[in-house]
């Protein structure tokens, strides 16, 4: 890909366009140059590598250029044109028509966080690999569908790199759910902390980075049901924690299902929940998770895998939840409190006394955990809430399993 660098001054670029016959009105028009404060034209990017963004059809778009290494503090690292009737950021990959070729033979296409990033991954191994990037912005559902429309992502996998740090892998975790629009087959590639693909290329060379897109690649599902895990570390040491772990992840996993898939499991199940636990919380087999299991898309079962190695629990207990919690979004509102608190897994009204580990089984599927100063800073419960707070009013048990 070619690029310029654009000298320190402040007219180098228009001075060049005037000399090729080019007035003002377009070139302002362009995005290459802006009014100053003093309303005179002034160079849009100035002392920076330009790269050139082109449309699905080749024609040029827009420019993004990079700071100089060197630049002061506060300058943007990346400036993209502004928007014009040609150029919308959010509409296009950077690279993407350059990595057509590739694609066409079988690269895998890879997003990256910047145009650099994806040039060196290009770079890096050019027959197995094809960067784009976003244009300075989080990934869109528009830019997501002109990547389907350069490759058939019903047979390819589209691979995430982005750096290793906190913006890096929440950038990752956000790519989930716009990717999942056009494909349900993406891994990602969490880059050590602090380094991306250009510097890797830069400091490492070609096989290096080339490796680490190889080898260090996994399923985007997983990276992103370990995220919602974590949110539980600090309750997962208790058995109501991993219980209601579960079901939040269950929760979460059910929510990105294709709403056919959401259907097939409904009818599966009747519409009826699924028991999971027995009075000691052993797992209880159900019959319909076969059935429920063989119309998962694969990323589904990725996750529910993970989830059931993290909390040391069964699959099959897992599939049963995420029924559960499809069951739970279909259903209209139950029963008042006059006929008692409603257990949906056997759908008989539950007495107060007698708290025991059924209880804990009856659980219904929790928020997130809250953060230990917002519990502290929870208004006083009115007797009705103190009431109801008893289900998990529940000392800490641990979870025995049968296998």
């Amino acid at each position: 890909m070619a690029h310029r660098l654009r000298p320190a001054t402040w007219t180098a670029l228009i001075s060049h366009l005037r000399s090729l016959g080019y007035d003002d009105a377009v070139i302002e028009a362009a995005g290459l140059a802006r009014r100053s404060s003093r309303g005179t034209l002034i160079d849009q990017f100035r002392d920076r590598v330009i790269l050139a963004i082109r449309g699905e059809h080749g024609t040029i778009a827009g420019f993004i250029g990079r700071a100089h290494p060197a630049a002061r503090d506060g300058v943007p690292k990346y400036l993209n044109s502004p928007e014009t009737a040609a150029f919308t950021k959010g509409d296009l990959l950077f690279g993407l028509h350059e990595a057509r070729g590739p694609l066409a033979s079988g690269a895998v296409p890879v997003l990256t966080e910047g145009p650099f990033d994806a040039i060196a991954v290009t770079a890096a191994d050019p027959v197995r690999y094809a960067g784009s990037a976003p244009c300075g912005t989080a990934l869109t559902s528009r830019q997501a569908a002109a990547l389907s429309r350069a490759v058939d992502l019903s047979r390819a996998r589209v691979l995430v790199a982005l750096d290793g740090d906190g913006p890096g892998r929440d950038a990752v975790i956000k790519a989930h759910g716009v990717l999942l629009s056009v494909t349900r087959n993406a891994s990602a590639v969490i880059l050590p902390a602090g380094r991306d693909p250009a510097e890797i290329l830069q400091a490492d060379g070609p096989a290096v980075l080339s490796n680490l897109l190889h080898h260090r690649a996994e399923p985007l599902a997983r990276i992103v049901i370990d995220a919602h895990l974590d949110r539980w570390a600090g309750q997962l040491k208790h058995a109501e924690g991993q219980l209601n772990a579960m079901r939040s992840a269950a929760a979460f996993i059910a929510s990105a299902l294709p709403p056919e898939t959401s259907r097939q499991i409904l009818q599966i199940t009747g519409g009826d929940y699924l028991k999971t636990l027995d009075e000691s919380l052993h797992p209880i087999a159900s019959p319909e998770v076969p059935a429920m299991a063989q119309t998962l898309p694969p990323d589904a079962i990725c996750q529910i895998m993970r989830v059931a190695d993290r909390l040391s629990s069964d699959c099959s207990e897992v599939t049963a939840e995420v029924a559960n919690a499809i069951t739970k979004s279909a259903e209209r509102p139950k029963r008042g409190a006059s006929h008692g608190l409603f257990d949906g897994r056997n759908r008989s009204a539950l007495a107060f006394d007698g708290v025991g580990p059924s209880r804990l089984a009856a659980v219904g599927f929790p928020a997130p955990p809250s953060p230990p100063q917002a519990r502290r800073q929870a208004s006083t419960p009115t007797p009705r809430e103190r009431s109801s707070r008893r289900w998990t009013a529940i000392p800490p048990l641990t979870i025995r399993r049968t296998r």
